[in-house]
């Protein structure tokens, strides 16, 4: 299942009226049958904000702090948010795995499709979390300082995934004694999941994005 926790922001984005009645996307009632499992759930965190007139959607990883700035997206419109979803997180996914000669091409194309399938039913929940809201903030604030010095930098979806590749390969500092790289974390976390299925390990993860930081 993949549960979108969404910020109050996010809540209003995905409310809209049709026919005079307000309707919305997100899930406020139990979520009758469907067992939430933590740690094998895939948890995502979403916001939304308005920067200099154009609407941004932030989505974060919960364990990995992997996020991604998605745009082009109308209020109300929670089927093009994860179409956009899917498709920023296959080509990011598949990307890292063949730069970093994980897997090749048609192993890399396997192992995503194998995520994408998990990734089902979705859920979004009107229940974002004060920690976790912080750290999409801080990528607001990236957004918002890159925007004021090139205005026209997220006018294209390449740009903003670009921008997306910046943003995790940056370190993230988890407490005071430790720290991450989302990009790597990310794909360590996802490797777990499907772990046995293809020829790729977490130590194997950890030393391809070591050398990429080292080659710099």
């Amino acid at each position: 299942m993949l549960l979108f926790h969404c910020s109050q922001a996010a809540v209003e984005g995905l409310t809209f009226t049709r026919k005079g009645q307000q309707r919305t996307w997100v899930t406020y009632e139990p979520l009758v049958g469907e067992k939430r499992e933590p740690g094998i759930d895939w948890e995502w965190h979403l916001h939304q904000v308005t920067i200099e007139g154009q609407r941004f959607w932030v989505a974060m990883e919960q364990q990995s702090r992997f996020a991604m700035l998605l745009i082009g997206i109308k209020k109300g419109d929670g089927e093009g948010l994860l179409d956009c979803f899917y498709q920023r997180l296959a080509n990011h996914l598949y990307w890292l795995l063949t730069n970093r000669n994980l897997l090749d091409e048609q192993q890399a194309e396997s192992f995503v499709q194998h995520m994408l399938a998990q990734l089902a039913p979705v859920r979004y929940l009107p229940d974002s979390e004060p920690g976790m809201q912080a750290d999409i903030n801080e990528v607001v604030k990236v957004c918002r300082l890159t925007l004021a010095q090139q205005r026209t930098l997220f006018n294209k979806e390449e740009s903003a995934a670009k921008f997306d590749l910046y943003l995790n390969h940056l370190e993230y500092q988890v407490d005071k004694d430790v720290c991450l790289f989302p990009d790597e974390q990310w794909v360590y976390l996802v490797q777990e999941r499907l772990a046995g299925h293809y020829p790729i390990t977490g130590e194997a993860v950890k030393a391809a994005f070591k050398a990429a930081r080292r080659d710099c």
